[in-house]
């Protein structure tokens, strides 16, 4: 929800919820806003000092809003201010209600309405309900290959697993009851970080042994909203995105993030956070085997590089998908990639366009930002597709030999170098076909000479 100043013609955010704003009305004397918004599928009211920006809840829940049709008739029922500014007039439950804006209770205002209204047969089905003690789970999350390739972390349900790659059984890391996501490998192998998250208590991160073994240590002590964590190659640190839990539980929804988010580092044996940078639009910190440089995406920028400082930040790569439609300018470029890694030697780069995953080269030709396009009949650059129906999550092994995602509850893995070597027998078999077609053409040709001569 934005406030205009229809003076100067500028427009300023007067608040944030992953619920959304409806129906903002002001009180006549300039002191309170109240706007709708969704909070856990029902709809309630909000009221909002304008003088010191404080918020709380009028009434919830109240009749449920209309955002998620076209609000033909607007999202949500008219609602009004007393004259003297003192309570809020509104309807729902089949009610007339005043809401006092000091917070004491609320006041039916009783009336009568004659009214007839016809109603339809109940509309009911019958779907069946999975209620047996074990299930196949839908969808892994987050899957990354150890260090040696020989064990594979997930996630599913919110919960950490490890198993044995490609057929051990997955066995739970922890018995923690919040939620569990993003693992990283330590560069030994031995220990597993990733992040939590509560939504009454915000999140943290922490470490486990890959064996589960004993207890998993809590690394940092002040809740927060942490992501995509990423161990340095030296194994004394860990990378991690860290906003504001309170942005997520109340303002933005995990899917958002949280506003002013940063990249910070942690000691891997837990202490005192240290900040890098704002964020800045950058997401998904990793490494290669460069242990100074830490490397991160922006839509805007690419792929980029910068210090462990913060300072420094080299831009690498930028990778486009096909153009979408017959719009635009000739030689309009394709929407950016979501997201691009960096291979650990750095000469390639793991590139998602939509749902589709590419390995690109990395050009080295300094001057401006190199711009690699992929999903069409050329590019200036060697690149190559690797999905057929989509893939998510993806990540490299730890030689770049193999590249790793999901789709669904299905796990795959691209083995370049097999790929490679399958295209060049390929194009061997192709080329000796080719001569033998020629060798065949030419004695076929020398047959019907000599025919002739003897004729």
């Amino acid at each position: 929800m934005a406030v205009y100043d229809r003076e100067t013609g500028e427009s300023s955010r007067a608040t944030s919820r992953y619920g959304s704003a409806v129906r903002p009305t002001l009180s006549p004397d300039g002191q309170w806003l109240v706007y709708g918004t969704r909070h856990q599928g029902e709809t309630g009211l909000r009221i909002r000092a304008l003088s010191d920006g404080a918020e709380r809840w009028l009434a919830f829940p109240v009749q449920r809003d209309d955002q998620e049709s076209r609000a033909t008739m607007d999202a949500l029922p008219g609602f009004s201010f007393t004259p003297d500014s003192r309570a809020v007039i509104v309807s729902f439950g089949g009610k007339l209600w005043r809401l006092p804006v000091d917070g004491s209770p609320q006041q039916e205002i009783p009336f009568r309405a004659a009214v007839e209204l016809d109603i339809g047969p109940a509309v009911r089905f019958d779907n069946e309900v999975e209620v047996s003690p074990t299930f196949i789970a839908r969808q892994i999350r987050d899957a990354k290959p150890s260090p040696d390739g020989r064990r594979l972390a997930f996630v599913v349900l919110d919960r950490l697993y490890v198993m044995d790659y490609p057929d051990g059984t997955p066995r739970r890391l922890t018995d923690m009851s919040v939620g569990e996501h993003q693992p990283t490998w330590s560069p030994d192998g031995q220990w597993i970080g990733f992040v939590t998250w509560d939504d009454a208590d915000g999140g943290s991160v922490y470490k486990v042994r890959s064996n589960g073994r004993g207890d998993p240590e809590r690394l940092t002590q002040t809740a927060a909203f942490f992501r995509e964590p990423a161990w340095a190659p030296s194994g004394d640190r860990i990378v991690v995105e860290r906003g504001s839990a309170r942005d997520v539980q109340e303002a933005r929804g995990g899917f958002g993030g949280a506003l002013g988010s940063e990249f910070v580092w942690v000691p891997a044996d837990g202490g005192v956070v240290t900040r890098i940078a704002l964020a800045d639009g950058r997401r998904g910190a990793h490494f290669t085997s460069d242990p100074e440089r830490i490397y991160a995406y922006s839509r805007q920028r690419g792929l980029v590089s910068l210090r462990w400082d913060g300072t420094d930040e080299k831009e690498h790569l930028q990778v486009r998908g096909p153009r979408l439609g017959t719009g635009g300018p000739p030689g309009g470029q394709g929407p950016p990639a979501s997201s691009i890694r960096m291979a650990p030697q750095g000469d390639q780069a793991l590139a998602q366009v939509g749902m589709d995953l590419y390995v690109v080269t990395v050009p080295v030709i300094g001057g401006e930002t190199p711009t690699v396009s992929v999903g069409g009949s050329q590019s200036a650059f060697p690149t190559r597709k690797l999905t057929d129906v989509g893939g998510q999550f993806p990540a490299w092994s730890a030689d770049a030999g193999r590249v790793h995602w999901s789709i669904g509850n299905a796990h795959l893995v691209y083995d370049l170098a097999a790929a490679k070597a399958f295209e060049d027998s390929v194009e061997v078999a192709k080329a000796a076909a080719g001569e033998e077609e020629e060798e065949q053409a030419e004695a076929d040709s020398t047959e019907t000479e000599d025919e002739d001569e003897d004729g």
